[in-house]
C-alpha cells in the first residue's frame, strides 16, 4: 500500500474519531448549561475535564500513528509484518471509549469509574503486551545495536523507560478520583465532588505532560540518530 493511501486511512480514523468525539460531546451540551446554571464553578470544571478529554484523545492517536511509523523505520520487512494488526478496529474501539468519557463527563462518579476501567485495560493490555513484545521480538535487533542509534532509541523508550510506572501512578490516581465521588454521591459533599473534578483534571494534564516530555526527548534521540544511521549507511555504500 502507497504512502498517500496509508495516511489516507489515517485521516479516516481521525475523522470518525473526532465526528465521535464531537457528537457525543454535544449530546452532552444541555447537561452543561444545566450544570454552569446552577453552579458556574462546577459546570466550569466540566468544560475543562470535556476539553482535557478531547485532547488526550487525540493526542493518543497522533503519538499511536508516529509510534508505529519509527517502528516500522527501525524494524526489517519481516518484523514489521508481524506487528501488523487490525488497525482500525482499534481505533473504533479507542474512539468509542474516550466517547464513554466523554458522555459521562457530566458525572464525575460514571466518568470516573469509566476512567478506572480504561486506564486498567491500557495498562494491563496494551502496555504490558507492548513492553513484552519489545522485549521478545525487538531484544535481539536494539540490546546489540550501538548506543547511538535509532534502533537504540526505541528499545530505551519502549523496554528501559518507565511507562508502566506512569501509567500504574495514574491508575492509582483515577481510583483516588473515584472514591472522591463515591464520597459525594453518598453524602452529598459539594467539596469532594470538586476535588474529584479538581484531581482528574490535574492527572489527566499531569499524565499527559509527563509522557509528552518522553515523547520529545525520544523524538530528538531518534532525529539525531537516524540522521548519524544515514551518515554511516552513505560512507558504507
Amino acid at each position: 500500500m502507497s504512502l498517500v493511501q496509508d495516511r489516507l486511512k489515517d485521516y479516516i480514523n481521525y475523522g470518525l474519531a473526532i465526528a465521535i468525539s464531537v457528537g457525543v460531546a454535544l449530546l452532552s451540551r444541555d447537561l452543561i448549561v444545566a450544570l454552569i446554571r446552577q453552579d458556574v464553578l462546577i459546570g466550569s470544571l466540566v468544560i475543562v475535564l470535556l476539553a482535557v478529554t478531547v485532547m488526550k484523545f487525540l493526542a493518543y492517536l497522533h503519538a499511536v500513528r508516529k509510534e508505529v511509523d519509527m517502528m516500522e523505520s527501525a524494524l526489517d520487512a519481516t518484523k514489521v509484518r508481524e506487528l501488523k494488526g487490525p488497525v482500525f478496529p482499534i481505533v473504533v474501539l479507542l474512539a468509542l471509549s474516550f466517547a464513554v468519557l466523554i458522555a459521562f463527563v457530566t458525572d464525575i462518579l460514571m466518568y470516573s469509574a469509566a476512567a478506572v476501567v480504561f486506564a486498567a485495560a491500557d495498562l494491563l493490555g496494551p502496555a504490558t503486551v507492548n513492553r513484552n513484545i519489545s522485549r521478545v521480538l525487538l531484544d535481539s535487533r536494539f540490546r546489540h545495536e550501538e548506543s547511538g542509534s535509532a534502533a537504540h532509541v526505541l528499545y530505551r523508550y519502549y523496554v528501559e523507560g518507565p511507562i508502566l510506572l506512569r501509567g500504574v501512578i495514574q491508575l492509582l490516581a483515577l481510583v483516588g478520583v473515584l472514591l472522591l465521588a463515591v464520597l459525594w454521591r453518598v453524602s452529598g459533599n459539594v467539596g469532594a465532588q470538586l476535588a474529584a473534578y479538581g484531581l482528574a483534571i490535574v492527572t489527566g494534564v499531569t499524565a499527559d505532560l509527563v509522557i509528552l516530555r518522553w515523547r520529545r526527548r525520544r523524538d530528538l534521540e531518534w532525529e539525531r540518530a537516524s540522521q548519524d544511521d544515514s551518515g554511516q549507511s552513505v560512507n558504507e555504500a
